[in-house]
């Protein structure tokens, strides 16, 4: 699988994902993506408790967001999950990919096409799994939420380097 250009289950490229919106403590990078990319970024205050487990491993993370600009403001999602061992390599699938791997973001606006390349490792993945999740994100989209159990991932998260747009 090439970094820049991962392939999905069926060949496609993962750039035919749509974002939907995406929830963002900085005002600054919400303003950025919103007018200098036409992404949907969207301003809200977000906190993030981890509840730690054994010694060197997590435990559970509690991640909730309440959006501020634009609306609908007061839109809010609270998650609680529980994180289990950490993924040893040749484990993770193409879904598992598909779902986390991020290096190239790609924008357009009528005729203009826009590219600008993240740079980082591979995010380390470890298992989670959902305790709680109340996410009027989704109802507020218009989307219904999916059937059955959601698939969830935790990393600590890696060092991004975001480079500069490219056409």
């Amino acid at each position: 699988m090439c970094p820049d250009r991962p392939s999905l289950p069926d060949g496609r490229d993962w750039s035919d994902r749509p974002v939907i919106s995406l929830e963002a403590a900085r005002l600054g990078a919400v303003l950025v993506a919103r007018t200098g990319f036409r992404l949907p970024y969207l301003w809200a205050t977000t906190a993030l408790t981890e509840a730690g487990g054994p010694p060197g491993e997590p435990g559970e993370i509690r991640y909730e967001s309440w959006r501020r600009w634009p609306g609908p403001r007061g839109t809010s999602s609270r998650v609680r999950i529980r994180i289990g061992p950490r993924y040893q390599p040749g484990e993770l699938g193409p879904l598992d990919h598909f779902l986390t791997a991020r290096w190239i973001v790609f924008s357009s606006t009528g005729s203009s096409h826009r590219a600008v390349r993240a740079h980082h490792e591979p995010w380390p993945l470890w298992r989670a799994h959902p305790e709680e999740i109340d996410d009027d994100l989704v109802r507020a989209t218009g989307l219904l939420p999916l059937p059955g159990e959601p698939l969830a991932h935790y990393s600590p998260g890696v060092d991004v380097r975001i480079g500069r747009p490219e056409r």
